[in-house]
């Protein structure tokens, strides 16, 4: 599908504006060959994420099910927005495993160095 500029505009303004839509872009940059499938989990773990973003909670553990999109939403896709729209953020993402952990950091690196994230927060 391809978008005109004003679209494209749009589309930009909305990742930036809202974490959800943010994380539906991220998920089809890491996953392209998966269909991205919305569902209330992600809109929980958003509501979540946005309380602490906004420093309702300083400390959040999120359980669920693996294969839910839970780590590309908390450890990818929250901390590249954040930064995003406030540099001097700082993050720690911790995991109970040191390949998980490696690949949580590379998925955030593929992110925040992508043309489309540079262009969506003007690095």
């Amino acid at each position: 599908m391809t978008m005109n500029v004003s679209e494209q505009r749009i589309s930009e303004a909305i990742q930036r504006q809202d974490l959800c839509g943010f994380i539906v872009r991220v998920a089809q940059a890491l996953i392209p060959s998966s269909n991205y499938l919305h569902n209330w989990h992600v809109d929980a773990i958003v509501h979540a994420l946005l309380c602490v973003h906004h420093g309702i909670d300083q400390r959040l553990i999120i359980t669920q099910p693996p294969r839910t999109l839970k780590s590309i939403c908390t450890s990818v896709a929250f901390p590249a927005w954040s930064i995003g729209l406030d540099p001097s953020k700082k993050f720690v993402c911790i995991s109970y495993s040191d390949v998980l952990a490696g690949n949580l950091a590379r998925y955030f690196r593929l992110v925040i160095t992508s043309d489309w994230y540079r262009v969506l927060f003007r690095t």
